[in-house]
């Protein structure tokens, strides 16, 4: 059986406020969605020198042919929470051949 192929999208994370801001992610690894993040990173201040930044991959690997949706929530300083959803689909393969004689093979 072949595996599920997966598309990954990144989420990138900046913080725009004078402080630091420590970031949690509140959501479980699933089948068919990894979220990468390690827990309690710290995002600095932006500067004018550098433009600090986390980024997030996304993997979606869909398992079954159906419509998924997920929201993904991140805490920033335990005091604000803030979601994003996301949605996919799992669609059947399709295998067509180029040449219709090749149909069957002896």
């Amino acid at each position: 059986m072949r595996q599920p192929l997966s598309r990954t999208k990144n989420l990138i994370i900046k913080n725009n406020e004078a402080t630091a801001l420590s970031v949690d992610l509140l959501f479980a690894k699933k089948a068919h969605l990894d979220v990468q993040f390690n827990p309690g990173q710290v995002l600095l201040p932006h500067t004018e020198e550098g433009d600090e930044k986390i980024t997030v991959p996304i993997i979606f690997t869909p398992r079954d042919t159906m419509k998924y949706e997920e929201v993904i929530t991140f805490d920033f300083n335990e005091i604000y929470k803030s979601s994003i959803t996301v949605t996919g689909e799992g669609i059947p393969l399709i295998l067509e051949l180029t040449r219709p004689e090749d149909q069957t093979l002896n």
